[in-house]
């Protein structure tokens, strides 16, 4: 019997059209490289230390802006909260310096060929000392999605970068927002009252360091269970914000008028 012969070589055919047809795909958007090009080219890069104010646009949602201020990063768009520094500071590492795959053109006249007449995503950094902001745009990603097309307003120049640059910077909001609610250490904890439904109690940090209840009657405290609960108190974070601005009679909605259980803390600077 020849028929699997035959079906081997009709499906190896199918293969190598179809690989033909993958790479035409990819080289007809490309124009000759320039000589000399290098297979890593560098499109942007940004001083993390002078950085002043981040911009992410994207089409579709909301601009999402986060400044500096002083020594601590802040979201000023599209609502104004503390910044999680170690996302922001994640950003600028992104953007420390960006490489391309390779210059897949000097300059066109049909940015809309790439996706680049109206890019998909622009990220923009004011730096301390810049005229401009220094600014990276995205574009339509190649056919087989590993690369995006991008490029700076600065530069004519349409580089390829692996998709994975524009996915770092793939955020909302609230990945931007600090998610710590207190802010407390531990250790800075002079005096802790709780009140709540099954009971209420005080207690204070001895010159000791230990712990001892002061209400509702004076005795040694557990100092593990203490530390525990402080522990908690000090890594509490949130998963998401149900509303940014609860008033008066809407604070019913979330039990908190009155609230159900109530932790007061006293720090060692009062």
């Amino acid at each position: 019997m020849k028929l699997p012969e035959f079906w081997k070589t009709g499906l190896a055919v199918l293969v190598l059209a179809g690989l033909g047809s993958y790479i035409w795909l990819v080289e007809s958007k490309r124009e000759p490289k320039a000589e000399g090009d290098r297979d890593k080219v560098t499109v942007l890069t940004v001083d993390k230390d002078k950085a002043k104010e981040i911009s992410l646009q994207a089409t579709g949602v909301d601009t999402i802006k986060v400044a500096k201020e002083g020594d601590a990063w802040k979201v000023v768009e599209p609502y104004s909260s503390p910044a999680d520094s170690s996302a922001v500071d994640s950003l600028l590492t992104s953007l420390g310096k960006v490489e391309a795959d390779e210059v897949v053109v000097e300059q066109t006249a049909d940015l809309g060929r790439y996706g680049l007449k109206t890019p998909s995503r622009t990220v923009s950094v004011t730096v301390e000392g810049g005229k401009e902001p220094l600014t990276l745009q995205f574009g339509a990603k190649s056919p087989d999605g590993s690369t995006v097309y991008a490029k700076t307003p600065s530069s004519p120049r349409v580089y390829l970068v692996p998709s994975w640059v524009e996915g770092t910077f793939e955020k909302k909001p609230f990945d931007l927002r600090d998610r710590d609610l207190l802010h407390v250490k531990r250790d800075d904890v002079r005096t802790l009252e709780i009140t709540g439904p099954e009971a209420s109690y005080s207690l204070a940090r001895t010159d000791a360091g230990d712990w001892a209840f002061t209400k509702p009657l004076a005795t040694r405290a557990g100092r593990w269970s203490v530390d525990g609960l402080l522990g908690t108190v000090e890594n509490l974070r949130m998963d998401s914000v149900a509303t940014e601005d609860a008033k008066g009679p809407e604070l019913k909605r979330y039990g908190l008028e009155p609230p159900s259980r109530t932790v007061a803390l006293v720090l060692k600077d009062g």
